[in-house]
């Protein structure tokens, strides 16, 4: 974690003119980040709440997964810590990191369909290791995104009866 209400790191996140999609994406995946950089600071719980925030109970968890999945991916292909300020301080949240920036614009290209922009800041991203497990998770995340913002249906419930085991 950076700059945590010592000196915030990165620009303005404004400068960047997120949307709501890549705002939540960007709050959540914070929150994943601290808890890898911290484990016992419990910060998938506020993933999860504010997954269920801005998605709702039927869709928050799958949000909640696929950002986990995109944060796995990068954990994988990147050999550099990947500088992030915290999701819940006031003062640095309002700034991106440039690797920060870089996720965020290749979700950007992604949902835009421009995938061939999406693959070069994904490689960049990745630190020259292969992006194909990041960029499939950031197109499921967006897949997500617009169903959720769509208004999808919920999910069906299980009317078979249980496997026994």
């Amino acid at each position: 974690m950076t700059g945590c209400c010592r000196m915030p790191n990165g620009t303005p996140l404004s400068d960047f003119a997120p949307t709501p999609d890549e705002t939540a994406f960007l709050t959540i995946a914070r929150h994943y980040f601290a808890q890898f950089a911290a484990p016992a600071s419990q910060c998938w719980i506020a993933a999860l709440s504010e997954s269920l925030r801005v998605a709702g109970d039927a869709h928050g968890p799958g949000l909640a997964f696929d950002i986990l999945s995109v944060v796995q991916a990068l954990r994988a292909t990147r050999q550099s810590c990947f500088a992030f300020n915290a999701a819940g301080c006031p003062t640095c949240s309002v700034f991106v990191t440039p690797v920060e920036r870089l996720l965020l614009s290749v979700h950007r290209m992604t949902a835009r369909g421009r995938q061939d922009d999406a693959q070069a800041m994904a490689s960049i991203l990745c630190e020259g290791n292969d992006p194909r497990a990041l960029l499939a998770a950031i197109r499921l995340l967006v897949g997500t995104q617009r169903e959720v913002a769509s208004g999808g249906a919920e999910p069906a419930s299980c009317t078979s009866p249980p496997v026994p085991r």
